[in-house]
């Protein structure tokens, strides 16, 4: 099983507090697609160790659609230019597990000169 996740961000960029969305897709080795028998997905800041949401049940599914909400986006450093997050996605399908990663930043509207 493969994992992709796509999302509608410019440049892998967004405001602080603005939603973004995703989208995590489910491929056997053939690249067609297939519903996993369980998912979830994850989102931290990596750079400070920090989990923003923890682990969230998707439900099975060829995709499924993940919202990041403006207050998951907050920025938590005032003194940062920008934070990274990071969304996880773990798959299972016949007792195998695969995950695929997607990065974002978060521009901080208030740290810009």
């Amino acid at each position: 099983m493969k994992v992709t996740i796509t999302g509608d961000l410019v440049q892998n960029r967004v405001n602080e507090r603005a939603a973004c969305i995703f989208t995590a897709r489910f491929y056997n080795d053939s690249y067609v697609a297939l519903a996993p028998t369980s998912a979830r997905y994850r989102i931290d800041n990596p750079d400070s160790n920090t989990e923003i949401v923890g682990w969230q049940t998707l439900t099975p599914a060829t995709s499924n659609t993940i919202t990041v909400t403006g207050v998951q986006n907050a920025i938590v450093c005032d003194s940062s230019r920008e934070e990274r997050r990071q969304l996880t996605v773990e798959a299972t399908h016949t007792s195998t597990t695969w995950n695929a990663t997607r990065d974002w930043w978060i521009k901080n509207l208030a740290g810009q000169t």
